[in-house]
């Protein structure tokens, strides 16, 4: 997997300031959904907290929490049909 350089220079800042840092899609992304919180460190490999890609190999789609109270979190996701 190609990453970006720049990319790479701020998860360095950011792990050099005691924070967790990874790439998500290319960008930062919210946790909403269990397959949007996969993640990729270069050093650690893909971080998959929520079981996001059992959630694709099943072809499900599955809210990290409770939907119903992730949809109210989010009013755009909302207009998600279900």
């Amino acid at each position: 997997m190609k990453i970006n350089e720049n990319a790479l220079k701020i998860i360095g800042i950011l792990e050099s300031r005691g924070y967790e840092a990874f790439v998500v899609c290319g960008c930062v992304r919210d946790l909403f959904l269990t397959m949007n919180a996969i993640a990729y460190n270069p050093k650690t490999g893909i971080i998959d907290p929520y079981q996001g890609q059992e959630a694709i190999r099943l072809k499900e789609i599955k809210t990290v929490g409770k939907p119903e109270e992730r949809f109210k979190e989010d009013a755009l996701e909302e207009s998600c049909p279900a």
